[in-house]
């Protein structure tokens, strides 16, 4: 009797060990840290979009179609801090890592959420791309209805890649629609950003030898182009972050593909609660990228957090209230005035 309660003990102790071992459940100290970077994240999150779908909405200068894709892309970094960092932060203090309710909602928001974030930067890049390579012809080519049937497609196909995720019955098949979502998320966005920038840079390139070589009143011309080849190095540094930031999720989700120890297989879930929150970190870097980058919008942001700032090519000041403007008899007497002096007269109106 004493030696079958032993080996009774025995096993028990063996089968706490290896869940111990086995388990992807994060332990008391990570528990922390994520519970406060996700706060820190959330709130910096919806902060910043905020404040920049309002300095869209209030500036009438940013008002123009290439922010337009800006606000979309600001717009999908705003649902990941309302939504996402929420849901993260709640499978984080239950430590749950798949198989639950939550745990579903958070994926299927992730999932259009990322798809809705690099979709906006590929509208973004084929932007600029035409705002470089087709100078004269960009306000025919990207038009205000244009814009708005590229954004509704885009928020159309990430609402439809986040059902996919209802597909999947078995969590064993997760790691396949990872890497299925990492291909889509990834691959072909990266293909068709690389594709525009590369003829971007080379076009650049052509542009500032053009502009060198010019006299300096044909240089004023190129204001627009530096201004546009400005935007598109913004938009470059945005996606190299979230490029950055997202390939953990690829490394991850490919390992967890090819494993075939259930037990290693159940050790990488613990990682998802990091690298969920390092891709979705992006989304509270692209508003201070826009305000160090962009002039514009960082006078729009002071104009939105101290009264009286005001915006030059926004406000036109008005003349003095004791200025004298002319009448029709001024003008005649000026003109009499410039015959007697061999000068042209002034134009009027018919």
């Amino acid at each position: 009797m004493q030696i079958r309660n032993n080996r009774l003990n025995y096993k028990i102790a063996l089968m706490t060990e290896v869940n111990r071992t086995c388990s992807g459940r994060l332990d008391l100290p990570s528990i922390v840290v994520l519970v406060f970077l996700n706060v820190v994240s959330g709130v910096m999150t919806v902060s910043g979009n905020v404040l920049v779908l309002t300095a869209v909405y209030r500036t009438p200068s940013l008002r123009i179609v290439s922010n337009y894709f800006i606000a979309s892309l600001s717009a999908a970094d705003l649902a990941a801090g309302l939504i996402i960092n929420p849901l993260l932060l709640a499978k984080t203090v239950r430590n749950e890592t798949t198989g639950t309710s939550l745990s579903l909602a958070a994926e299927i928001a992730s999932l259009g959420s990322i798809t809705a974030t690099v979709y906006n930067l590929c509208a973004i890049s084929l932007d600029r791309f035409v705002a470089i390579t087709r100078v004269f012809t960009y306000k025919e080519l990207i038009t205000k209805q244009r814009c708005y049937f590229m954004i509704a497609c885009i928020w159309a196909v990430a609402f439809l890649f986040a059902c996919s995720r209802f597909m999947v019955q078995s969590e064993d098949d997760l790691p396949k629609l990872w890497i299925a979502a990492s291909v889509f998320h990834f691959v072909i966005p990266v293909l068709i950003i690389s594709y525009c920038y590369f003829h971007i840079f080379k076009e650049a390139k052509v542009q500032n030898d053009r502009i060198r070589s010019q006299n300096q009143t044909i240089r004023l011309q190129g204001v627009q182009e530096v201004k546009h080849r400005k935007a598109a190095w913004t938009v470059a540094i945005v996606i190299g972050v979230f490029t950055l930031l997202f390939s953990p999720n690829i490394v991850v989700a490919s390992i967890q593909n090819m494993a075939r120890d259930m037990c290693e297989i159940s050790r990488l879930y613990r990682y998802w609660f990091w690298f969920s929150w390092l891709t979705f970190f992006s989304s509270a870097l692209n508003p201070l990228i826009y305000g160090v980058r962009s002039q514009e919008f960082r006078n729009a942001f002071k104009a939105i957090f101290f009264v009286g700032v005001r915006q030059t090519n926004v406000v036109t000041p008005l003349p003095p209230s004791n200025m004298h403007t002319p009448t029709v008899s001024d003008i005649a007497a000026a003109d009499i005035a410039n015959k007697s002096i061999g000068v042209s007269p002034s134009p009027t109106n018919s």
